[in-house]
């Protein structure tokens, strides 16, 4: 596969992603402009850039679009994506706010095997919507993203009630000796599977439960018919290098562009 046509492919698999969380997602240019209300992460436009160039009309609606519901227009760019997005973004005010890098496994490759074996008495399973873990995973599995004796917040509490509500979404607690360790998820968006929202709490760090948490969606992902897995990470920071060591390689860094405003919230 070219790079255009796979940046394209996971561009617009993450944009069906958001699409299932976002309270609005209508369409713009082959793209999704999504929105989840202010606060929210999903207030983001993703897969811009892979329907042809940027008009006039297409970027005023994009600004329009937010600023009507009250939070910063911001926009997620791929390099593949047609450069008149972005310089027609930068020509209105957008400034860069924040670059990812997406990492890429193919699932036609075996994953490098880990350096140390697994953590006595692992066990990972997964967790729908109506198992008595749910409390459980959703605290460990957000326990990355929080201080540690910063409850839940309702906001993130809800997003994962929702997510494992979705069909195409699925969710693994990790438990160590019966004691929950972490979680991860991964949703399948056609024959990709985008990887999100791992943790492994404070107490069982460094011990490659991050690691076998990445190897074991690999594996359902591989079963389920997905050709590419995909996860995005800050650069140099511990998810990139698991999955580095795994095999992972870098597809390409993904750009976030917001324009401030007055009145205008600003997302996460």
């Amino acid at each position: 596969m070219q790079a255009l046509d796979r940046s394209r492919t996971l561009e617009w698999a993450f944009a069906a992603e958001l699409t299932q969380h976002a309270s609005e997602s209508p369409s713009l240019a082959g793209a999704r402009l999504c929105f989840g209300g202010v606060g929210s992460w999903h207030n983001q436009a993703v897969g811009l850039g892979f329907a042809g160039p940027a008009s006039d009309r297409d970027l005023d609606e994009l600004i329009q679009f937010y600023g009507e519901r009250g939070v910063e227009p911001r926009a997620v760019l791929s390099p593949y994506a047609d450069t008149s997005w972005m310089t027609g973004m930068a020509a209105r005010g957008f400034t860069p706010r924040e670059l990812e890098n997406l990492l890429v496994f193919d699932l036609d490759r075996a994953p490098q095997p880990p350096g140390r074996p697994d953590p006595a008495g692992l066990e990972i399973v997964r967790v729908h919507a109506a198992s008595p873990e749910v409390d459980t995973y959703i605290d460990a599995s957000t326990s990355g993203f929080r201080g540690p004796d910063e409850p839940v917040s309702e906001r993130f509490e809800a997003m994962a009630r929702r997510t494992l509500s979705l069909p195409q979404c699925y969710c693994y607690l990790a438990r160590v000796q019966g004691e929950a360790a972490g979680g991860g998820m991964f949703n399948r968006a056609g024959d990709v599977a985008l990887f999100f929202g791992t943790s492994v709490r404070r107490e069982f760090q460094r011990r490659g439960i991050q690691t076998r948490l990445l190897l074991h969606r690999l594996a359902i992902a591989k079963q389920l018919g997905c050709r590419l897995a995909a996860v995005v990470s800050s650069p140099l920071v511990g998810t990139e290098w698991n999955a580095r060591r795994l095999g992972f390689e870098l597809g390409y860094s993904r750009l976030t562009l917001a324009l401030a405003g007055d009145g205008w919230e600003a997302s996460p």
